[in-house]
């Protein structure tokens, strides 16, 4: 795997001046000794030169890589939380410096995340999660965020309740909370009309190109161990044609709520996937009456990627 060697000059234009160490430093230093843990004071001095504020630095683009060969380099027990912390640190962040970054520092980058993202995949099918007491919703929104930032973004929202915004077919917006036993508007009345509305997932599943090539089929065997029931069929019918930057976002939220729920037996986890099945509601607009699946309407806060 390509990556941007310490003596570029990119390093130098993003590092801070009179900060001590320097990031390179920094670097050497985790790759010396990263089972030493993501609470180390080395890597949390990394941290906060790389991404901080939800904001990514440019420094980020360049340090990224030697984080992704660092990963896949190290046990099962001490990568997952490397992994957790960079689908995080993708999917949370605001990404305003990627436009300044060199032409050859972002192709070095995306090629990285194609790598990361096959490596998260086959870590996942490997992993065993049994023995893993946290949740799992980072490490499990990291693929998905590999391949594009925003189809990562559920895996930051993980609580109880969630309110946001939705607008209906007719423009109306409105502010919904969403609980795992519905949908209701901020008056606390309920305005969800069908519980879980797959088909829309299954007519867009149908319609997506198969990617070539496809490290997303890994998942299959994984799924073959699950319950049998409707929704593993159609995971699998998505994890065959495989999750890409066209993917339509409910196709992504949905696989990943199922990976979730699946992959770990937390009850954190669950209860999560569950609540977040409700933005697949099929809701009825307090302002006019029509009607729409919440996830269709969501104004979801994006960031973006150069």
């Amino acid at each position: 795997m390509r990556k941007i060697e310490f003596g570029h000059e990119a390093w130098r234009q993003a590092e801070e001046i009179g900060a001590e160490p320097g990031i390179r430093e920094l670097v050497e230093q985790f790759r010396e000794c990263p089972d030493t843990g993501m609470d180390s004071d080395v890597f949390a001095e990394l941290c906060g030169r790389i991404c901080e504020s939800n904001t990514i630095y440019p420094a980020f683009y360049l340090v990224f890589p030697y984080m992704v060969e660092i990963a896949m380099g190290q046990p099962p027990a001490q990568a997952v939380e490397l992994w957790e912390w960079m689908g995080a640190w993708i999917s949370e962040s605001y990404q305003p410096y990627a436009a300044g970054m060199s032409r050859e520092v972002m192709d070095v980058y995306r090629e990285s995340l194609a790598v990361a993202e096959e490596a998260v995949l086959d870590f996942l099918c490997r992993y065993d999660f049994s023995s893993h007491r946290d949740s799992i919703h980072y490490v499990t929104g990291a693929p998905f965020a590999f391949v594009k930032p925003e189809l990562g973004y559920l895996s930051t929202m993980f609580d109880t309740e969630l309110w946001e915004e939705a607008s209906c077919p007719e423009g109306h917006m409105e502010t919904y909370i969403i609980r795992r036993k519905g949908i209701t508007d901020s008056g606390n009345r309920s305005v969800s009309v069908q519980e879980t509305a797959w088909e829309e997932v299954r007519s867009l599943t149908d319609k997506m190109p198969v990617r070539q090539p496809n490290p997303w089929t890994g998942l299959l065997s994984v799924i073959d161990g699950f319950e049998d029931c409707a929704e593993k069929h159609m995971a699998k019918a998505v994890c065959r044609k495989g999750i890409s930057q066209e993917t339509p976002f409910p196709v992504a939220v949905f696989l990943y709520l199922y990976l979730l729920r699946n992959l770990d037996r937390a009850e954190e986890d669950a209860e999560f996937s569950q609540l977040c099945h409700r933005m697949f509601d099929r809701i009825s607009c307090p302002a006019c009456g029509a009607q729409f699946v919440f996830i269709d309407g969501w104004q979801h806060p994006f960031g973006t990627e150069a």
